[in-house]
């Protein structure tokens, strides 16, 4: 997405005030609906409400699949503080130990900083973490994400090559 189509989507999408939010429910699954998304750290996107209010007491040490009962919802991977590179090259900082994909509907872009990266699915979406790295799958697409750690010259790797 560009900077102007972004701007476009979150001012159309972005919940500018939620006060009050419906538990948000744990899902066995790690698939989300076809939607609008950001990736990235919650730190730089969610409402402050949900970020505040509901994040900090409820899924900071529990990494998983969450929605509301509209399907609004969000997956997170618990991470330490560091970068990430995926295999499309787009970079992203972790600050808060949290990680993950986030339906645009939760965010607030006034928040939003330029750090994480925006997706539109048009299928079905699973985020997943498996063998040190973290796996989006969406129909033939996977985007695959790791920490710069694991990016050497020395030893000839090239991970998003």
């Amino acid at each position: 997405m560009t900077a102007k189509q972004i701007s476009a989507e979150m001012n159309k999408s972005c919940s500018k005030k939620i006060t009050k939010v419906v538990s948000f429910v744990k899902n066995n699954s790690y698939v989300l609906p076809p939607g609008n998304y950001f990736i990235g750290d919650p730190c730089y996107f969610l409402n402050d409400y949900i970020y505040n209010n509901v994040w900090a007491n409820s899924f900071e040490c529990e990494a998983g699949h969450y929605s509301l009962p509209d399907g609004r919802g969000f997956v997170i991977m618990n991470l330490p503080d560091m970068s990430i590179v995926n295999s499309d090259d787009d970079k992203y900082s972790i600050d808060s130990g949290s990680f993950g994909i986030f339906s645009v509907q939760l965010g607030d872009k006034n928040k939003f900083t330029g750090d994480g990266t925006f997706h539109t699915f048009h299928s079905p979406v699973s985020f997943n973490y498996k063998n040190g790295f973290i796996e989006l799958h969406c129909g033939s697409k996977t985007l695959t994400f790791e920490s710069y750690d694991c990016l050497s010259d020395d030893d000839g790797y090239d991970s998003v090559g």
